[in-house]
């Protein structure tokens, strides 16, 4: 059982071959490190799902679940 909030949450579009990180509330208490990795998931999920030769990667962050 994870007792932890989640950090983030990857969703793939095939149709438009896009790959969305989107940064969730367990974000909180992210370090440097975790950043670091999501980032690094993200991008190899990416080019794992799209074969794509280069890759634009842009944040988005829901205010809204971290209480803004």
């Amino acid at each position: 059982m994870m007792d932890s909030a989640p950090m983030y949450s990857i969703s793939y579009h095939k149709p438009e071959r896009l790959v969305r990180l989107t940064w969730l509330v367990g974000t909180a208490g992210m370090t440097n490190q975790d950043f670091k990795e999501t980032l690094e998931t993200c991008l190899n999920t990416t080019a794992l799902l799209t074969r794509a030769s280069t890759t634009c990667l842009t944040t988005r962050i829901a205010l809204t679940s971290v209480g803004f």
